[in-house]
């Protein structure tokens, strides 16, 4: 996560903003390595414009289920279309990013 916060120019306090809770909760987030419920993954996973399943990968083992929790009041199936669509969203994102790449690499003169 602290990775993706520099290459987004993201302090912790203005994450911290984001996502409506302190900056000494992203603090102890990131210094544990410790996601929090499932109710804010997809929150984060948006505000660091990456997929939930990246989030899950890179935190550390036994704190974070990718089951849905009980308490979100989403079932499966919601949970998966909502993944999908930010998966979705984010291949548009860089579809767009390498188009413009593209666009720049033919405008430039040999």
């Amino acid at each position: 996560m602290e990775g993706r916060m520099k290459e987004l120019e993201l302090t912790q306090g203005l994450f911290a903003e984001k996502l409506g809770v302190s900056r000494q909760t992203v603090a102890a987030i990131l210094s544990r390595g410790k996601l929090p419920k499932d109710k804010y993954l997809s929150l984060i996973a948006e505000i660091l414009q990456v997929s939930e399943e990246y989030l899950l990968q890179d935190s550390k083992p036994g704190y974070l289920s990718p089951e849905p929790a009980s308490d979100t009041g989403k079932g499966d199936l919601d949970v998966y279309i909502l993944r999908l669509e930010t998966e979705n969203r984010m291949l548009r994102e860089e579809n767009e990013r390498l188009r413009e790449l593209i666009r720049k690499i033919k405008q430039k003169p040999e």
